[in-house]
């Protein structure tokens, strides 16, 4: 291809936009761009708006063939904020081999002309747009690969028929079309599980024609050499892809289709990209999770990433998908798009506290779990989970509200001492291994059992570093609320009575424990209420060790050791999700309710009206 005269431009570190569609004038930032960037959010929230700004841009430098200042007007005035037709502002900071350069424009409707101004407009500002908008943005919009028509499958990606570029190139080229084939075929060998060889032959050859690359190769003397794709001086021949199946002696061909949707995207959306790979692109794409399994997406995206053929691309991937954000790792930025009561998008970039992948892979924690959901309900273990659900399915009812775990909130968990991973918008740039919470999702709930009771009579300093963070920045307070039990575990929130009724009736019971002091096996009897029904189940016990009370004997409540013993024991034992969830099967909100349960549940219905209006 021919180079730009000025500096070749690599990628894109920053975009800013202002005044454009859902863009108010305060704008959005995309910052920290790399090598693979991830727009999320909900629909309607202004992701596809950024596509749609390149997309007018690119058409408007199509027929902008010299650095006038009026241009026939591609911006309209529901192109503006509000419909305002207020200018529309973009600054892109772009990585070259000479460092970094800034373009900038401006963007004015007037009567059916647009004025455009870029970088004071100079011959090198126009050039430089006129270079990026026409040779290295690319967009796909379409990325499944066909259109249904009367005639059958269409095969394409944006309208343009893939195939056709891959068999014209080949026969120009024959040394790109066997590295091309190469290429493929082990990706698709490993997506499939199977021996192949893929390849493109001519729908309709002539007479006598062989169909194939390899037989239609054009000599030296003939071969067109203005380059690839639309330079070719006669119209392209029509072609498909054809898959070849290794089954022990056999070669099986099969057209794309015929190995479902999802493996023909894959071929289409890889060969679409495959055409770039000699030039420094950047690339958006619209949902690139369309009709593909989970491991053909993660593969596609594994291979944008890593694989030699793609090093010269950048990335912009417009995503739902959980298989794309459970990928991320350093090469990735995450911004999450949200609409705000104004009906402006406001964009938060996940990444910039969330770049300690280490500390999310020791937590457990997949991305998705963060980035896809509007209000995170941080718990330190499954068990709190299936309390908290189950008290939330109440509320809806008494609140006449439908919250649905997965669509309006989402669970993760931090397991105890994990917590000290966490921090809440801190300033400290030593804090770099923390985790911000607010930097995950907009709206968090934080829930701490208090361990208050036994000889603690103070909250552990992961707790207290919580609430001293959200008592010092009350502007805080609509965004995360800090639930630390009432008392000691949020098994304390549970009457006395199902407990019992689901040690005794719903869980295997205990047999026996080997009594090492006596060097015994010492047998139980079914456990009986009466060891705890004339004892009140206070905030400041653990409810593991109250209970296991239930397996001692009369005879034996003088024996001080083997009580300790008993109570040790059986309390280690008790499966505390098992019990969970045998007790919100039997959970009834007007035989159990809880004033202080109640008073956080309340905040929390709240809170989730906030988040998900």
């Amino acid at each position: 291809m021919s180079r730009h005269k000025g500096e070749v431009i690599l990628n894109i570190k920053e975009i800013n936009i202002k005044g454009w569609r859902s863009y108010s004038p305060r704008g959005i930032e995309l910052n920290d761009l790399k090598k693979i960037n991830l727009i999320i959010g909900p629909n309607n929230s202004g992701k596809t708006n950024i596509v749609r700004y390149f997309n007018s841009i690119k058409r408007l430098f199509n027929n902008y063939g010299s650095p006038e200042v009026q241009v026939a007007c591609y911006l309209k005035e529901e192109d503006t904020w509000m419909n305002s037709s207020d200018d529309v502002y973009c600054v892109l900071i772009l990585e070259s081999q000479g460092g970094l350069q800034k373009l900038e424009a401006t963007r004015t409707l007037k009567g059916n002309k647009e004025i455009f101004k870029y970088n004071g407009n100079n011959d090198l500002g126009f050039s430089n747009w006129k270079f990026l908008s026409q040779n290295q943005v690319k967009i796909f919009s379409d990325v499944r690969g066909y259109t249904n028509t009367y005639a059958g499958l269409e095969h394409h990606v944006d309208g343009i028929r893939v195939a056709d570029y891959i068999f014209n190139k080949g026969i120009n080229d024959y040394e790109w079309y066997k590295q091309f084939q190469f290429d493929m075929s082990r990706w698709l060998s490993s997506l499939l599980n199977e021996e192949v060889k893929i390849g493109v032959r001519l729908v309709d050859p002539k007479r006598d024609q062989s169909p194939y690359v390899e037989d239609n190769i054009v000599n030296n003397e003939c071969k067109n050499n203005h380059g690839f794709l639309a330079d070719f001086d006669e119209p392209l021949k029509r072609a498909e892809f054809e898959v070849n199946i290794k089954k022990k002696t056999l070669n099986i061909k099969h057209q794309p289709q015929d190995l479902g949707m999802g493996v023909l995207q894959f071929i289409f959306l890889l060969s679409a990209l495959y055409q770039e790979k000699d030039t420094e692109c950047i690339i958006f794409i619209e949902e690139p999770e369309q009709n593909l399994h989970a491991k053909s997406i993660s593969d596609i995206v594994h291979i944008l990433e890593t694989d030699e053929a793609f090093s010269k691309h950048q990335y912009f991937l417009i995503t739902h998908s959980n298989v794309i954000l459970n990928l991320v790792n350093a090469n990735y930025s995450v911004h999450r798009f949200q609409m705000s009561e104004s009906g402006s998008t406001e964009v938060t970039c996940c990444t910039k506290k969330v770049d300690n992948y280490g500390v999310l892979d020791l937590l457990g924690v997949q991305p998705s779990q963060l980035f896809l959901s509007n209000i995170v309900l941080w718990v330190e273990g499954p068990s709190d989970r299936i309390y908290i659900k189950r008290w939330i399915e109440m509320a809806n009812e008494k609140y006449g509200k439908n919250f649905v775990e997965g669509k309006h909130y989402s669970f993760v968990f931090y397991g105890g001492s994990l917590l000290d991973h966490y921090t809440v918008l801190e300033e400290d740039e030593n804090l770099s291994d923390f985790i911000d919470i607010l930097q995950t999702s907009r709206y968090a709930i934080i829930v701490c059992d208090s361990d208050l009771g036994g000889t603690r009579n103070q909250y552990k300093d992961r707790v207290k570093r919580i609430m001293d963070r959200l008592n010092a920045n009350r502007d805080l307070a609509p965004y995360v609320y800090q639930w630390i039990t009432d008392g000691r575990e949020i098994e304390n929130y549970v009457p006395k009575e199902l407990f019992i009724k689901v040690i005794c009736e719903k869980i295997k019971k205990r047999s026996y424990f080997d009594y090492t002091k006596e060097k015994l096996r010492h047998f139980f009897e079914n456990p009986n209420p009466d060891r705890v029904s004339d004892r009140d189940f206070e905030n400041s016990f653990s409810f593991d060790e109250f209970f296991a009370r239930m397996y001692i004997r009369e005879e034996e409540l003088e024996n001080v050791s083997l009580v300790k013993a008993i109570i040790n024991n059986v309390s280690k034992s008790f499966d505390k999700v098992l019990i969970a969830n045998k007790i919100t099967e039997l959970w009834d909100d007007s035989l159990h309710s809880n004033s202080q349960l109640d008073n956080h549940l309340g905040k929390i219905i709240q809170m989730l009206e906030n988040a998900n209006r």
